[in-house]
């Protein structure tokens, strides 16, 4: 998938070049287990607490950085999806399917990743175990996603700064979904943020310590569109 969607169909966007979804698929699978929400860590907003690179903090910003680079890639593979559909059916064809699996994940780390879906594309996601049954029984030891990228409910909002779809990842990581019921939640963050405790996901590295708290490369060219599947035409910003 990641061939066909940068390599070909994007081989001439500023997509090209994207190698995120590699690493976090690879941090994922070697997770058992992750809360959500996860608890808000405790301590004094002093230059030696909560510091970004440092523990809780340095494993939430990883859990982000991973998570966002997740969201950027559903993001460029449903812009890929759509431009293959554009080329290969008919201009009146709203029917066409396009499914992508991923990869086998701990059960929880599985289910974990379809809210996510869900609360970032509104796609319908489908799990199945090694012997490809669905639904999966509950002994299962591990499960694999299988989405449409074309489903007509599926949408990427667009965002008018490339944080703020960051923002909403850390948003969903320590409250509920629903985005109009978040206002202790968003003021936690907001002061995390103001506190220089969250960590840019280009510069946080999921192997050592390192983990920035600048946002000056988080530019336009590495935002990701609106994408809304139900319109054939409809790709957002290019």
């Amino acid at each position: 998938m990641h061939s066909l969607a940068c390599a070909n169909l994007l081989s001439t966007t500023r997509y090209n070049y994207w190698k995120g979804i590699f690493e976090s698929i690879k941090y994922f699978r070697g997770l058992q287990h992750v809360e959500h929400p996860i608890p808000q860590p405790n301590g004094p907003l002093d230059p030696d607490s909560l510091a970004p690179a440092k523990m809780p903090m340095l494993q939430i910003n990883i859990l982000a950085k991973a998570l966002w680079e997740f969201d950027k890639s559903l993001r460029i593979f449903m812009r890929a999806a759509i431009l293959f559909r554009q080329q290969s059916s008919p201009a009146n064809d709203y029917a066409s399917v396009f499914w992508v699996e991923s990869p086998f994940f701990h059960p929880q780390i599985a289910i974990y990743l379809a809210h996510f879906i869900w609360y970032r594309t509104r796609l319908p996601v489908y799990f199945f175990d090694r012997g490809n049954i669905w639904p999966p029984p509950d002994n299962a030891s591990a499960l694999k996603l299988r989405i449409n990228l074309l489903d007509p409910e599926g949408l990427a909002c667009a965002y008018n700064e490339a944080i703020d779809s960051l923002w909403w990842i850390w948003i969903w990581m320590f409250g509920p979904e629903d985005q109009d019921n978040n206002t202790s939640v968003s003021d936690w963050v907001s002061e995390l943020k103001v506190n220089n405790r969250w960590s840019n996901p280009p510069y946080t590295s999921y192997m050592f310590d390192i983990a920035w708290p600048s946002f000056h490369s988080i530019r336009e060219w590495d935002g990701s569109p609106r994408i809304e599947p139900r319109y054939l035409f409809d790709l957002g910003n290019s």
